[in-house]
């Protein structure tokens, strides 16, 4: 039978705190050690052991991963697609893969709850597993130990911030600076970026710190991106902040666009979700 004709659980309702469908898979999510600063990058590793006798999967699901305060009050949110679709997943197979998750700026100090789960886009269908539930196929399999993160001082060319589902990004302008406190070493600048607008062409972005250019790359429309950019020493000279330039070759404006059928007047470049000096 396959997995798809079991399900009883819609839109992530109608699911009992005591789920008589058998599980299909026991999910596990290892931390990295110690806490974990906010508006930084963290590498989970996930894990699903699938049932000895699941049915084949019938859809390609997707993970969700919520995190909670102690409230059961969503925090923020990774949902993503597994790293082997689940179409793939035999029985009695074991699925890892690892994940640099995003734990925003504007993520509270404290220990957050991670719940994950297995769900289709189309109908919100969860999967049943086996573990630790409230109910709602929502499993809990961590505890995320979060600490204040240091974020940089936003200057000048930068739109106000913004937040959706417990994720934080500033659009830049065309040219955009922001300044992080010198780190006095060799180092990697670690951005967050993207530019969610599909009809638009890539742009191009340069990163210099004072008049010195350390790095150009294109980001691609919908996808989130990482970059990594070493930063030396002899880059940063003597001074308490480091300022940091972005310039971005494409901006735009929404309410000139007819086809994105917004009244935002504000001239947009990229979207920056974290930046930081590791």
């Amino acid at each position: 039978m396959a997995i798809v004709a079991a399900l009883a659980c819609i839109g992530a309702s109608g699911c009992a705190k005591h789920d008589a469908a058998s599980p299909v898979a026991t999910p596990s999510v290892q931390l990295p050690g110690g806490p974990i600063e906010s508006n930084t990058l963290a590498t989970l590793h996930y894990r699903f052991a699938v049932a000895a006798d699941a049915p084949p999967f019938a859809n390609d699901y997707m993970v969700f991963v919520h995190a909670l305060d102690a409230s059961g009050r969503t925090l923020w949110a990774d949902d993503h697609a597994p790293a082997t679709p689940t179409r793939e997943w035999k029985a009695g197979s074991v699925v890892e893969y690892t994940r640099e998750t995003l734990i925003p700026a504007s993520a509270p100090v404290g220990q957050a709850e991670l719940e994950i789960g297995l769900y289709t886009p189309k109908t919100g269908e969860r999967l049943p597993l086996a573990g630790t539930t409230k109910g709602l196929r929502a499993y809990r399999v961590a505890t995320l130990d979060v600490k204040q993160g240091s974020a940089p001082l936003y200057r000048d060319g930068w739109n106000n911030a913004e937040v959706a589902d417990g994720i934080e990004w500033r659009w830049t302008k065309a040219v955009s600076t922001m300044a992080f406190r010198n780190p006095r070493k060799d180092s990697t600048l670690v951005l967050v970026v993207d530019q969610p607008i599909l009809e638009l062409p890539s742009p191009q972005v340069q990163v210099r710190v004072r008049d010195v250019v350390l790095d150009t790359f294109q980001v691609t429309p919908g996808a989130r991106q990482i970059r990594r950019i070493p930063i030396p020493a002899s880059a940063l000279i003597d001074a308490a902040y480091a300022p940091v330039t972005l310039t971005v070759d494409h901006t735009f404006v929404p309410k000139t666009i007819a086809r994105l059928h917004s009244p935002d007047a504000r001239e947009l470049g990229i979207r920056v979700f974290a930046a930081y000096f590791q």
